[in-house]
């Protein structure tokens, strides 16, 4: 007796683009903002860490006055010393990224970013100054799998910083201040000569 015949592998990729297509649609595109893509991929030069993404992000979509974000992704392989994930949004105007500031709360971290957290995020004193208008930084337990959860713990931490109509937010585990601080300077750096336009 024969079983069912196995899908051809041209009819599993056209079901799977249809589906890319069809939840792409869904949810519509995100813009390509090259001057939230310039500051996340800012830092590049500041560590050791290969770059292994960059993209558009969602971040804050659904506030008002939001024109765009990126995501970047420094280290975080096996081979990797540390992980650092750059994100940036800007906004038209100061009072809308001050705003977006005030609602990154632990509470939010935790919601939109579930995946990624065990416990907390509960708010610390950062032990260096924090460069921007504005800045706050909370630590997390970084979510591992129930094997390596029961014998390992560790500590991931965002921070956020606002300079003008941009919003930065760093997520890092393994990375020591005295190279964070230096990167989010650079990404502010940039930061500052992309706050015209939306």
């Amino acid at each position: 007796m024969r079983g069912a015949p196995r899908p051809d592998r041209a009819v599993i990729l056209v079901v799977s683009v249809l589906a890319a297509a069809l939840l792409a649609g869904c949810l519509g595109s995100l813009p390509h903002d090259r001057p939230t893509r310039s500051v996340v991929l800012a830092p590049g030069a500041a560590f050791d860490l290969p770059l292994h993404e960059s993209r558009p992000h969602w971040l804050m979509r659904d506030l008002p006055r939001w024109c765009g974000a990126a995501e970047a992704r420094w280290g975080g392989d096996p081979e990797d010393r540390a992980v650092l994930t750059t994100r940036a949004v800007r906004f038209r105007d100061d009072n809308a990224a001050a705003r977006a500031l005030d609602k990154l709360t632990p509470e939010y971290l935790a919601i939109v970013f579930r995946d990624r957290i065990a416990g907390g995020p509960t708010p610390v004193d950062y032990p260096m100054p924090l460069p921007g208008d504005e800045a706050k930084a909370d630590e997390y337990d970084v979510r591992l799998p129930p094997d390596l959860a029961a014998q390992l713990r560790l500590t991931g931490q965002f921070l956020a910083v606002r300079s003008g109509k941009a919003l930065i937010l760093t997520e890092s585990i393994g990375l020591p201040p005295d190279e964070l601080v230096p990167a989010v300077e650079r990404m502010i750096e940039v930061a500052a000569t992309a706050q015209d336009g939306c």
